[in-house]
């Protein structure tokens, strides 16, 4: 798609620098292969996912979560093979304790659905997981273990990792979590072959190259998008994206996760991707202007992935009628997204 639409890519760049001119972003420098190579544009979009740009153009951000900055941890996924899926889920049809989700909204997440879910995540084992930490065998700070379905037959992603108490925008603090995660990669594999039912055989198949972030940067747009504020008419008015996810909090510092389904899909207002004070950015992914709560449920795929297309469709607005991003007509703005198949 990049290709048709006349896109020049460059891989294998990290962003270096920014030039600021009168409050706008007018330059950002990347370095790759022994190589600084300058990008002048008219508008600029930060999906660096930790807002690096934002960040050395000097937009004001907040880390963490509101009132204590502590993070939601990393996790490094990876896949399995040779196991019995069967065997695994015979086991937990049996023992009903080692189903991790008990509320209410979970009705109906059992083996049954897993059989007939070609595609589906599997969260608990909970008790066996107890049995390990008493056994010294288990020393990760998370108390389920979570499988997910691929695209591939026969490979499962791993999703039971968790690094806490780590910012990973630091560098050091990153290549120390990606150390602590392949150290908990190798305890995961030998807690899977010698307490799950159906994975005795299992081999390890891959691991993610990166670290997998789930919060960093909050930057603060011209608008912001709380808890009490994800209905209102306004918000309503304003939404160029919508989330309907969990909100999904994991705990930076223990070993539970915290989740609160929402009652309906909220909208994200295009304020949240304009920076307070600077011009000739936008912000998007999990970067944009919103409080803990909100962003615990924005920071999912599918909310990122509308926020990008909104932020991008806003920025050829902004060059092809010569106006600053904030002054983009938000009433154009969502009509033309409706136009494309958004929902919101």
């Amino acid at each position: 798609m990049c290709r048709e639409a006349g896109v020049e890519v460059l891989f294998n760049s990290e962003l270096l620098d920014a030039t600021i001119e009168n409050g706008r972003v007018v330059c950002a420098e990347v370095y790759g292969k022994c190589t600084r190579t300058l990008i002048e544009a008219k508008v600029y979009i930060d999906g660096t996912g930790d807002g690096d740009l934002a960040y050395m153009a000097g937009a004001r951000y907040m880390s963490g979560q509101d009132g204590t900055g502590i993070m939601q941890p990393c996790t490094l996924m990876f896949t399995v093979t040779n196991y019995n899926l069967e065997k695994f889920l015979n086991f937990a049809e049996q023992s009903p304790e080692n189903f991790g989700i008990k509320e209410d909204y979970a009705k109906g997440y059992d083996p049954t659905f897993f059989r007939a879910s070609r595609g589906h995540c599997f969260i608990g084992m909970d008790e066996l997981i107890k049995k390990a930490k008493a056994k010294g065998d288990f020393h990760v700070p998370r108390n389920q273990f979570i499988h997910i379905t691929t695209p591939v037959d026969g490979m499962l992603a791993i999703n039971t990792s968790r690094i806490i108490e780590i910012d990973a925008s630091d560098p050091y603090q990153l290549s120390k979590g990606l150390e602590e995660g392949y150290l908990q990669v190798r305890e995961l594999m030998a807690f899977m072959n010698k307490y799950l039912p159906g994975f005795e055989q299992a081999q390890l198949a891959g691991i993610s190259p990166t670290l997998g972030v789930r919060e960093t940067r909050h930057f603060v747009g011209v608008k912001r998008l709380t808890h009490e504020t994800m209905y209102a008419p306004e918000t309503k008015r304003e939404a160029v994206a919508q989330s309907a996810y969990n909100i999904d909090i994991h705990s930076g510092v223990k070993d539970h996760i915290d989740l609160t389904p929402v009652a309906e899909p909220f909208g994200i207002p295009y304020g949240c991707l304009v920076p307070e004070s600077l011009n000739g950015l936008l912000l998007s992914g999990r970067t944009i202007s919103v409080d803990t709560q909100v962003f615990a449920s924005a920071r999912v795929m599918g909310p990122c992935i509308a926020v990008g297309e909104a932020a991008g469709t806003a920025a050829a607005m902004s060059v092809d009628k010569g106006i600053e991003l904030r002054d983009v007509d938000v009433d154009a703005l969502r009509a033309t997204l409706r136009e494309n198949g958004n929902l919101f």
